[in-house]
């Protein structure tokens, strides 16, 4: 049976790290907010570059639902193709 693990199994310190294997959540810690949003680190690499930090995203990250600033990243193993997540974004605002 194969191992699985909950974490990664290397330190991920930039947005190049995670390249199409892990999906970051972003969830909003404002009080009364429970907005969270899944990306793929492609989104960002195009705009931020490879080489940033994750943990500074946070410094970057206002909820597109309260607009308040503060927020906690969860990452995730990618188990769906590459490209799946944007194209069932696109589908979900039709």
């Amino acid at each position: 049976m194969p191992s699985y693990s909950r974490r990664p199994t290397e330190p991920i310190g930039t947005i190049g790290d995670l390249d199409g294997r892990f999906w970051l959540t972003i969830h909003c810690t404002a009080f009364g907010c429970a907005h969270s949003c899944t990306y793929d680190p492609a989104d960002f690499v195009d705009t931020l570059g490879a080489d940033y930090p994750v943990k500074r995203l946070l410094a970057r990250c206002r909820c597109q639902h309260c607009g308040k600033r503060g927020a906690t990243i969860t990452i995730s193993h990618n188990v769906w193709p590459p490209g799946s997540l944007k194209l069932r974004r696109e589908r979900s605002s039709l």
